[in-house]
């Protein structure tokens, strides 16, 4: 990557969706907004509100010195062509 995008700040809104080495899904909200899960294998229940909060200084300690990426960086063709072929990255 050519230059190193900034962790958030403490103004910000972010939704932090953290997938561990075992596939678990965590999601956490920083600041003012809300997140939306809709599962359409349960019909009956399908729209769930996240309410999980965490503090900006939490996020950036997860994110740590880790390069912060996206669908138009080098990588993202490469990592997206291993999970679609394997269904993970090992």
């Amino acid at each position: 990557m050519s230059e190193r995008p900034k962790l958030p700040g403490a103004d910000e809104n972010v939704v932090l969706v953290h997938i561990d080495e075992n596939g678990d899904v965590a999601y956490r909200l920083a600041g003012k907004c809300r997140l939306f899960v809709i599962d359409e294998r349960t019909p009956n229940d399908r729209v769930y509100e996240v309410t999980t909060t965490i503090s900006m200084q939490a996020i950036n300690k997860i994110i740590a010195d880790g390069e912060i990426g996206d669908q138009h960086d080098e990588q993202h063709q490469a990592v997206e062509a291993a999970i679609l072929s394997k269904g993970r990255l090992n």
